[in-house]
């Protein structure tokens, strides 16, 4: 009826009531997982349809304790302890979210990653839980990059790849690695560098292991080029372009086949052109203006190869940065105008105002003053 607060009232009366009953009474457990439901849907009715997240947290804390109290009753049945996790988590992402309590919201992502642990260590089937547990750790090292001290998410990335180094199964030990990078640029956008950088390079390891590994899977070397991108452009922004340098030309080398027109291909053909771009500000930062001419004629190249309506706006937009920091204004009026063409075909939001701001720097030192 879009009364939930007025459910919340009438659950809790059942609550009480359920207190009278005998503790032998053999349906009471079955009554505790009901209501434990049915607080966990209110409280998402209150978050999502009402915006009430103090009325969502209220809900899942009882939805929590009433689920505690099955897992002390039946510890041996792992639903009671998948559906504690899920609500540590739930709760952890309305208070996180929501109401803006970064600190309390850790505790509860933490809370779901021990009761993840407890799951594989006692349970039966603990394996069958990894990837509910990579989930919580996924909550909780992204908070933590944005919020709390090195020294707590360091302790999650080392359960991170603890599972990596227990697991053979290679889609999993990806995902992993892949909340790691997340972590990685959440760090980065933080200006939390070094933390970035030295992470960074343990998601390298992992993915080059992931390559060994599985070295007829396509996909393991596409995610190695863009972890090592990812390098070049954090340690390119942190001044330290001849090691930058080092990984542009890994990419370089590991993408050297891919010129076919396959749908991968195309993404690792953008992905080329992005690490000619970001190599060859990295050469025109260190003095060497001709080579840095050669790599972005050859990133102009594999965008022109490209159909404007598959291909990248920002990366055009890159280019014509590269070219104006390199003095070639001519070459960064065309992409820059490029750019802003193939945005505005494939939506308004695609194009950023620095291309108007390049571009506008452009037509003045060309003359065009007006313009």
């Amino acid at each position: 009826l879009g009364i939930p607060r007025q459910a919340v009232s009438s659950f809790d009366q059942s609550i009480e009531h359920l207190a009278l009953l005998d503790e032998g009474f053999e349906d009471t457990y079955r009554f505790c997982d009901s209501l434990a439901q049915a607080y966990t849907e209110i409280a998402r009715v209150l978050a999502v349809s009402f915006s009430d997240y103090e009325g969502s947290a209220q809900c899942l804390g009882k939805a929590i304790e009433l689920q505690k109290s099955l897992v002390r009753e039946f510890p041996s049945e792992s639903p009671h302890r998948t559906n504690l996790a899920n609500l540590y988590n739930n709760l952890g992402t309305v208070v996180g979210i929501g109401l803006e309590k970064a600190v309390e919201a850790e505790k509860h992502f933490f809370d779901a990653v021990m009761v993840g642990e407890e799951l594989i260590r006692d349970g039966p089937d603990g394996l069958t839980h990894v990837g509910t547990l990579a989930k919580h750790l996924s909550n909780l090292a992204n908070l933590q990059a944005e919020h709390s001290g090195e020294a707590a998410l360091w302790t999650t990335i080392e359960k991170i790849e603890s599972l990596i180094d227990n697991s053979e199964e290679a889609q999993f030990r990806a995902y992993l690695v892949k909340i790691m990078l997340d972590a990685c640029r959440i760090l980065d956008e933080g200006n939390r560098d070094e933390a970035a950088i030295e992470l960074m390079h343990k998601c390298i390891v992992h993915q080059r292991n992931l390559v060994a590994d599985f070295p007829s899977e396509p996909s393991h070397q596409l995610a190695l080029v863009q972890v090592l991108l990812t390098a070049g452009e954090l340690l390119s922004g942190e001044a330290r372009f001849e090691e930058a340098e080092s990984f542009y030309r890994e990419v370089v080398s590991l993408t050297e086949q891919s010129s076919d027109a396959s749908p991968e291909n195309e993404m690792m053909r953008m992905l080329r052109a992005g690490c000619f771009i970001g190599l060859g500000r990295a050469q025109n930062s260190t003095g060497r203006g001709e080579d840095a001419a050669k790599s972005l004629l050859i990133a102009r190249e594999l965008l022109d190869a490209i159909p404007d309506d598959q291909g990248s706006p920002l990366l055009w937009e890159e280019l014509g940065c590269a070219h104006y920091d390199l003095g070639q204004w001519k070459d960064a009026k065309e992409d820059l105008e490029h750019a802003l063409r193939i945005g505005g075909h494939q939506g308004p939001n695609l194009t950023d105002g620095n291309a108007w701001w390049y571009l506008a720097m452009c037509l003045h030192q060309l003359g065009e003053v007006e313009q």
